[in-house]
C-alpha cells in the first residue's frame, strides 16, 4: 500500500514537472527588468507606468536580452496612455479612447456601475484601489494563458462582471441597465417578434454576438482593447491601426455618434419598428444601453433622463426633452 501511494505520488510529480516545462512564462527575462527602485514621484504610477515602459507604441516585436544572453517573447501588444477610455472623465491623455481606461482612477465609479470587485486576485499588490493594467493581467502568467486574465484564459466576462457588479442583473427589464440572458435562443424563440434569432450585424465588420452562443453579457457588446464604436471598422489587433477614433464605450458595433437609424445596435438582436417613418430617429437617441442616474431613480427600458433634438417634432426646434419612466 505504501509502495504504491509513493509511486502515485512520484507520477504526479513527473506530470507536474512536464506541465511546468511546457508552460513557459510570457514575461520570460530578468526580474529586474520591472521590480527596480522606484522614486516617490513614481510610486503612485508605477501599476500601469511600469508596463508603459515595455508596452509603448512602436515597440511591439521588440525582446530584451536576459543575463544568459539569451532573447525574451517579443512585445505582442503596445498602449498609448491616449487610447485609455475617457466615459468617466478620467483620462486627461484621451485620444484614441479604443481601449478599458488603464491609468490609476479609482475602482469606485458608480456611472460605470462599477464597485471595488469581490474576487482576492483582483486585490493584490499595488493595483489594488486602481484601475491599472494589473488589475486584469498577470504578469507573472505563463503562455498557457496568453492574455494573462488573472481569472484565467476564456475568463473576460467574469472578469467584467466582478468590477461592474451593479450591471450584473436579469429581469430588471431595463431598470438602469440592459439585463444579462442566460439563454437568449431560448428567449428569441418564444418572443419571435421581439427578438431575433441570432445577433445580426447587418454585414458589416460589427461583432456584436452571444458569449458561448447562449448568453447575452458584457462582451457581448463590448471589447477591451482595440475597439472603436464603429461598425464600418474591424476591431482587435490585427486591425489596430485601422480603427476610427473611438468614444470610450468601446462598442462592438456603432456608437451613439455613428448610429444608423436603420440598423442600429440595438436592432442587432431586437426586432423592432423604427421611431416614426421618416424620423431619422435611431435607437440611442432616446435609450442606452446603461442608464446611470446620479439621484438613484433612472428609468426603465434604459431610457435616457433627458433627449436632446435637432427639432424637437413638438416645436419645430432644437431643445431637450425630458423622459420620466420610473415606475413599470
Amino acid at each position: 500500500m505504501r509502495k504504491l501511494l509513493i509511486i502515485q505520488i512520484l507520477l504526479t510529480f513527473c506530470i507536474l514537472l512536464t506541465q511546468m516545462a511546457q508552460a513557459r512564462m510570457v514575461h520570460d527575462f530578468d526580474c529586474v527588468f520591472c521590480h527596480q527602485d522606484y522614486t516617490s514621484e513614481q510610486v503612485p504610477y508605477m501599476t500601469f507606468n511600469v508596463c508603459l515602459d515595455c508596452h509603448y507604441p512602436g515597440n511591439e516585436g521588440k525582446t530584451y536580452q536576459r543575463s544568459d544572453g539569451t532573447d525574451s517573447n517579443p512585445i505582442t501588444a503596445t498602449f498609448a496612455a491616449g487610447d485609455g477610455s475617457d466615459a468617466m472623465g478620467s483620462n486627461d491623455a484621451a485620444d484614441a479612447e479604443t481601449s478599458h481606461y488603464f491609468a490609476g482612477s479609482s475602482d469606485n465609479q458608480p456611472a460605470a456601475g462599477a464597485t471595488p470587485p469581490t474576487n482576492f486576485r483582483f486585490n493584490l499588490g499595488w493595483a489594488n484601489g486602481q484601475v491599472t493594467c494589473s488589475r486584469c493581467h498577470n504578469p507573472h502568467g505563463d503562455t498557457s494563458n496568453p492574455k494573462l486574465l488573472k481569472l484565467g484564459v476564456n475568463k473576460t466576462d467574469a472578469s467584467c462582471l466582478d468590477c461592474h457588479a451593479t450591471w450584473n442583473q436579469t429581469g430588471n427589464h431595463g431598470l438602469g441597465s440592459h439585463p444579462m440572458h442566460a439563454d437568449y435562443p431560448t428567449l428569441a424563440a418564444a418572443n419571435p417578434d421581439k427578438f431575433k434569432a441570432l445577433p445580426d450585424n447587418f454585414g458589416t465588420e460589427g461583432t456584436i454576438a452571444l458569449i458561448d452562443d447562449v448568453k447575452v453579457s458584457c462582451s457581448s457588446c463590448h471589447g477591451v482593447h482595440w475597439v472603436d464604436s464603429d461598425a464600418a471598422t474591424a476591431d482587435g489587433k490585427t486591425d489596430a491601426n485601422n480603427l476610427s477614433a473611438g468614444d470610450g464605450k468601446l462598442l462592438k458595433f456603432d456608437g451613439e455618434g455613428r448610429e444608423n437609424a436603420g440598423q442600429s445596435l440595438c436592432m442587432t438582436c431586437h426586432d423592432y419598428l423604427q421611431h416614426g417613418r421618416s424620423s431619422g430617429v435611431g435607437c440611442m437617441t432616446c435609450h442606452d444601453g446603461h442608464a446611470y442616474d446620479a439621484d438613484d431613480n433612472p428609468n426603465y427600458f434604459i431610457l435616457k433622463k433627458q433627449v436632446a433634438l435637432d427639432p424637437v417634432p413638438k416645436t419645430g426646434s432644437a431643445g431637450t426633452v425630458a423622459i420620466d419612466y420610473t415606475s413599470y
